[in-house]
């Protein structure tokens, strides 16, 4: 990276890398080139883009990524004590694949984030799902299909649908690695873009935004035809200092347009984290949402209570029961429990977790399953 002035940095990017295995066609070779501009260019304000170009090539076949990506952000602070802030941003990007054949391109630790809807759509469409893997943030933890989150086909696309009983929380990042099926001798173009802003006033922060992503194969493609996603999303939330604790509440609303699909959300959530009693500190949360679209309609309402607390200065426990309800289509609303119990211990570099959980569906008649994890991580 060059600074060039105080407000002015530029940065260039060359790689080259090569792979081989047994099989002449396990040889790889990638190239890549990018270039990008950030400047702030006024107090308030700052601008940048980007220029890149990847190349991929593997046995008979090769892959070609072009790309120009401009983006700016602002901030201001307005009377009141209100504060206004946003981003958006833009990609343009051409791709190009030649080979006689359709061949499984691989995906590694394709970063998502767990928001009130709990769910998210993969990037790519065509996905094998059996090859579907998310692991948490570090890579030191890999859910459970089935009991961690379970995968929906949603225009053409995969949907991951994360159920409040299982181990993810809100706002945890996770990355998931899987395969797709990319159509021989195609090109195209994609556009992604996106925008946020945020208003913050008397302690409430009111945030909008609108996502779009398309792609246009030229030859093939899935079902042959263009793919659309666009969302748009609209949401209220405060966290309050009252006596009895502090108090969040959020509500949000989004709208999604995926190709031909359309899926609607709704989420209102309370948390209450009470005063702390020495180390020891607990919470309770309740959650309402409502998801519908062309063929399905679910909701579910779930209501948490959690705890944690410092045993030693390098030790903590933590632990919650969560209650579930929650009914798809015409089903009958079914009800599920989950309780858990885990510590973390830090000896110098070496993290050592252990967790426990109990799963139960009392009106699903579901036998009880329990779980036991021992993972041990060491800094180097």
């Amino acid at each position: 990276m060059i600074q060039h002035t105080p407000r002015l940095a530029s940065t260039l990017l060359l790689s080259r890398g090569a792979w081989a295995g047994k099989d002449q066609d396990q040889k790889s070779r990638t190239r890549d080139l990018g270039f990008s501009v950030n400047a702030r260019v006024f107090e308030w304000a700052g601008a940048s883009f980007r220029l890149y170009r990847q190349a991929l090539t593997r046995g008979g076949e090769s892959l070609n990524r072009m790309g120009f990506a401009p983006a700016m952000s602002y901030r201001f602070v307005l009377p009141f004590e209100a504060r206004l802030s946003g981003q958006a941003s833009l990609t343009l990007e051409d791709l190009s694949r030649s080979s006689g054949d359709s061949a499984w391109m691989e995906v590694l630790d394709e970063e998502h984030r767990i928001d009130p809807t709990r769910s998210f759509l993969l990037d790519h469409p065509g996905v094998d799902l059996i090859t579907v893997r998310i692991f948490n943030e570090d890579r030191t933890m890999a859910f459970e299909e089935g009991l961690d989150f379970r995968l929906e086909e949603v225009g053409g696309f995969t949907l991951v649908v994360i159920p409040p009983t299982s181990r993810f929380s809100l706002d945890d990042r996770v990355l998931v690695s899987y395969r797709y099926e990319e159509p021989g001798n195609s090109s195209g173009g994609r556009r992604f873009a996106q925008y946020q802003t945020s208003l913050v006033v008397f302690g409430v922060n009111i945030r909008h935004g609108q996502r779009m992503r398309e792609s246009e194969p030229l030859d093939v493609g899935v079902a042959g035809q263009r793919i659309s996603d666009s969302e748009r999303w609209l949401s209220v939330g405060t966290s309050r200092a009252t006596p009895i604790g502090q108090v969040e509440i959020l509500l949000e609303g989004r709208h999604r347009m995926l190709s031909e699909t359309r899926i609607t959300t709704a989420v209102a959530r309370g948390s209450l984290n009470l005063p702390a009693w020495g180390s020891f500190a607990s919470w309770l949360a309740l959650s309402f949402d409502r998801m519908t679209s062309d063929d399905l309609e679910s909701s579910s309402q779930v209501l948490t209570i959690g705890f944690t607390s410092a045993v030693r200065r390098q030790m903590t426990i933590n632990g919650g029961v969560d209650a579930w309800r929650w009914s798809r289509g015409g089903q009958k609303p079914q009800l599920s429990l989950l309780s858990h119990l885990g510590v973390n211990w830090q000896v110098g570099k070496l993290l050592i977790r252990a967790r426990g959980d109990r799963r139960q569906r009392p009106s699903g008649g579901m036998a009880a399953q329990t779980r036991w994890e021992l993972t041990l991580s060491r800094q180097f």
